[in-house]
């Protein structure tokens, strides 16, 4: 059965928590944790070797075990897993083998859903190919850039957080093409001429600080989401009116949506999204952030 439904966010933006209510909330459906991370073969044999166990493959945040759903096809689903485009070298992914490898999915006899944060940059490719609803998850950014920065002694272990964090150190060649995350830096330059972006040399050349440089990824990853095609909603509108996303996802799909004693309504601070105003103008992109947030408010 094809891929139904596509569930996206930019990284630390809340998209495992996603994963878990949809996945126990539809027990007809297989949900997909994360099918472009790393070495994810290399996991799931490790795990099927018994070289690490369940507590390895538990996510530290919201104690889930993970990944599960990955050997309910067999040994020979596993073998083209090992075909990941992006398993050893982040850049090694493009279009075609994006596309190849994403129809591995979609031709499992189980109705599939995809939880990822790695697909921000084709989503018009993937909407093209199998006209699936795709949902993006967006938190904010000084709380996404926060989480990575707690979370920087994994950096050695994380190819983007690692890479977020040279961004602003003098001695390391800045936004290196070579390791840059999923071919951003065309997505900049054609927003170059598009859309008033600045291109890949006027960033290197900026003064900004590693917040700033963070930031600029964060608007181009989720100004790209925003089409009639993409629904958007907010981590914060999630974990205050998880009701009112419930509402929205089960009126978008087929889903269900059940949150009881995953989540329960809390009340956080409202985000200032002004707050950082400053730091958005200095970089440049005004106008793709309002939109973003434009978006945010329409649910």
């Amino acid at each position: 059965m094809p891929i139904k439904y596509i569930f996206n966010g930019f990284f630390k933006s809340g998209t495992t928590l996603i994963w878990y209510i949809i996945k126990n909330s539809n027990k007809d459906y297989i949900v997909f944790y994360e099918p472009f991370r790393p070495k994810r073969y290399e996991t799931l044999n490790a795990y099927k070797s018994k070289k690490i166990n369940k507590k390895d493959l538990t996510n530290k945040i919201h104690k889930r075990v993970l990944l599960d759903e990955y050997f309910f096809f067999g040994e020979s689903f596993l073998e083209e897993i090992k075909k990941q485009p992006t398993r050893y070298h982040l850049n090694d992914l493009n279009e075609r083998n994006l596309l190849v490898y994403l129809h591995y999915f979609h031709k499992l006899e189980k109705k599939v859903i995809l939880q990822t944060n790695r697909l921000f940059l084709y989503n018009q490719v993937i909407s093209n190919e199998f006209e699936v609803p795709f949902f993006n998850i967006v938190r904010n950014p000084l709380d996404v850039y926060s989480s990575i920065k707690k979370h920087r002694k994994s950096a050695k272990r994380n190819l983007l957080i690692s890479f977020l964090f040279s961004l602003s150190n003098s001695r390391k060649r800045l936004f290196n093409k070579n390791i840059f995350y999923f071919r951003l830096n065309e997505l900049i330059d054609l927003f170059n001429k598009e859309k008033d972006f600045l291109s890949f040399d006027q960033i290197k050349k900026k003064k900004w600080n590693q917040f700033e440089r963070f930031l600029y990824i964060w608007i181009v990853a989720n100004y790209s989401l925003i089409n009639d095609n993409i629904i958007m909603f907010s981590y914060e509108m999630l974990l205050k009116k998880p009701q009112k996303i419930k509402s929205l996802i089960e009126s978008k799909t087929n889903l269900n949506f059940n949150y009881d004693g995953i989540i329960e309504e809390k009340s956080i601070t409202e985000y200032n999204h002004y707050k950082i105003i400053t730091s958005v103008k200095k970089v440049g992109l005004l106008n793709q952030y309002q939109e973003i947030i434009e978006s945010l408010n329409k649910i």
